[in-house]
């Protein structure tokens, strides 16, 4: 367990495998709305994934999440 200060992100919600092509291309559409919003982004998007390896690819929730001002 690692302590992460407190920080605002925007995130985009998606089912599927965490794959990087996925994961390329919801960043893209992440970034995209971030900055039809007129957002500003610190540092790069990341992705987090909440189930276990075991879930059926198509019931697996992911997030790609980037930090905001």
């Amino acid at each position: 367990i690692v302590k992460v200060k407190s920080y605002k992100s925007a995130a985009l919600t998606y089912r599927g495998s965490l794959d990087a092509d996925t994961f390329d291309d919801k960043k893209n559409e992440l970034l995209d709305l971030v900055s039809q919003r007129g957002l500003k982004t610190v540092g790069e998007p990341f992705s987090a994934g909440y189930d276990p390896p075991w879930t059926l690819p198509f019931l697996k929730r992911n997030e790609v999440l980037v930090v905001i001002e």
